[in-house]
């Protein structure tokens, strides 16, 4: 839910700003990016956003999952996220979900 109403300010900010002047422009569109894993109110996340106007794109397992194999491959699955993140983090030092 936090992912979804900072994007419905951010919409609602870059809005006010495009009535200002012709160096302001409203947002083609806003997206959240959210994983599934471990989000108790993701259908109402999806509900509310739906309802203001921002696009929604999910994540199953999770976004790291996806960013760990544009560097290696997995042979298994029902791989937990702790170990995601372990092989994530030597390929993208410093990242933080």
């Amino acid at each position: 839910m936090t992912v979804v109403r900072d994007a419905i300010s951010a919409k609602k900010q870059q809005e006010m700003d495009a009535t200002r002047g012709a160096m302001f422009v409203p947002y083609d569109a806003v997206w959240c990016v959210c994983d599934v894993d471990q989000h108790p109110k993701i259908r109402e996340a999806i509900k509310l956003a739906e309802q203001k106007g921002v696009k929604m794109a999910i994540s199953n397992p999770s976004f790291e999952f996806w960013l760990v194999l544009h560097f290696e491959k997995f042979t298994t699955t029902g791989i937990q996220q702790r170990e995601i993140l372990s092989r994530l983090k030597p390929q993208i030092p410093g990242y933080e979900k």
